[in-house]
């Protein structure tokens, strides 16, 4: 929502300050700048978001590995590191499945604004007008960065929200 916003400000700057540029060559800039800015954010994010879920699925797997040897210890001694093995296995497929979802989510929300954002910017050229514009790459551009907008503040609004159910 920040990036729209400042896609925005920067494309009434550049038409205020820039008296010689034409609206198509503002938008285009703006939306230009929309994508890398969804671009960059989204990077950064996947890297917070990846060492993470990569943190959870390792600690998982360590509450896995002590859970087996703490079963085989107690049950059948003899058959600890088959016991610590399948605890490995389970508690990274369980932390790995916990992250999955965030994991998921992140991507395809990322996706809708990044695909959104470059339809949007690459629907015309500088030389020509918005009516020579493929207006169903502009189309399914806006539809897909509207998408991608609206759930992204969903998921803002129930999280902060939760503490009034």
């Amino acid at each position: 929502m920040i990036g729209l916003f400042m896609a925005v400000l920067y494309f009434v700057w550049k038409m205020f300050f820039d008296s010689d540029m034409s609206t198509e060559i503002g938008f285009l800039n703006a939306s230009g700048f929309l994508f890398y800015w969804h671009l960059v954010w989204t990077i950064i994010f996947g890297i917070i978001i990846g060492l993470i879920a990569l943190g959870v699925t390792g600690l998982m797997s360590l509450v896995g590995l002590g859970t087996g040897l703490a079963a085989s210890e107690e049950l059948a001694p003899q058959h600890s590191g088959k016991s610590m093995l399948f605890g490995l296995i389970g508690g990274a497929i369980f932390g790995g499945s916990l992250t999955a979802k965030a994991v998921l989510g992140f991507m395809v929300k990322r996706a809708l604004l990044l695909l959104g954002a470059y339809l949007m910017w690459t629907s015309g050229t500088a030389e020509m007008s918005f009516a020579e514009f493929d207006l169903l790459k502009l189309g399914i551009g806006a539809v897909l960065l509207l998408i991608g907008t609206i759930w992204s503040k969903k998921k803002s609004s129930s999280n902060s929200n939760s503490d009034d159910e």
